[in-house]
């Protein structure tokens, strides 16, 4: 199983990062990689609500369906992995004063058929690229929505 941890400072109150945070339809317009999403209209903040994903990296689109596990408004939100990469992704908002950590963890595997281990450790990098830009992207449009 791989694992990834990001933070980034927003210099935006949690409840301003909260907003774009939890609007599913914004997603590809910050997080690299995302190309299509499908929320059922109650995701992120009801648990069991899933959003299904099209993420793209390495040139393989990953089909990929995410389910609320925990929604805590302005703290914390867990979702499930299902699909051709599984596992748990979880935001974290840590307020301080105007500014607000947001920090990103990802478990992720994806199933041994679709990828080689060298191709996953490809995928990784890729990954941890994307999570970098993705969140530098998240940080811009927070702190122009002020």
């Amino acid at each position: 199983m791989s694992s990834l941890t990001k933070s980034i400072v927003i210099n935006a109150p949690a409840a301003m990062v909260a907003i774009l945070l939890d609007d599913p339809l914004r997603l590809p317009e910050w997080f690299v990689g995302i190309t299509r999403v499908n929320p059922d209209g109650r995701f992120p903040s009801q648990i069991g609500s899933k959003n299904h994903i099209t993420y793209r990296a390495a040139g393989i689109n990953f089909e990929t369906h995410l389910t609320t596990l925990e929604f805590s408004p302005n703290e914390s939100r867990v979702f499930r992995l299902d699909g051709m990469i599984n596992g748990i992704n979880r935001w974290e908002l840590s307020p301080n004063q105007k500014q607000t950590r947001l920090t990103v963890t990802y478990e992720y595997d994806v199933p041994s058929n679709v990828l080689g281990k060298l191709a996953m450790r490809v995928l990784e990098k890729i990954n941890e690229h994307n999570v970098d830009v993705s969140l530098h992207n998240f940080k811009i449009l927070v702190e122009t929505m002020i």
